[in-house]
């Protein structure tokens, strides 16, 4: 699926997502550039964040509180997965 650039509006939202495999999602931060990945996440999440009209809102109410275990990772990481 390649990456998707978003627009937030908190600087505590992901810059862009992408989803890597079944289930797993990479997020990257606009400030500081932190890149998680986030297990278990299903497609159906992803999309509905990427398509939501709030998506800083919608990552941080079905993602960062949908109780997915994250890892902080490096660029490195994400060429790998």
């Amino acid at each position: 699926m390649g990456y998707k650039k978003a627009e937030f509006e908190s600087t505590a939202d992901p810059g862009f997502m992408r989803y890597v495999s079944p289930n797993l999602m990479v997020a990257q931060f606009q400030h500081g550039g932190a890149l998680y990945k986030y297990e278990g996440v299903p497609i159906e999440v992803f999309v509905a964040v990427i398509t939501a009209d709030s998506q800083g809102s919608a990552f941080d109410k079905l993602v960062k509180k949908g109780a997915y275990p994250f890892t902080r990772i490096t660029a490195e990481d994400v060429d790998a997965l």
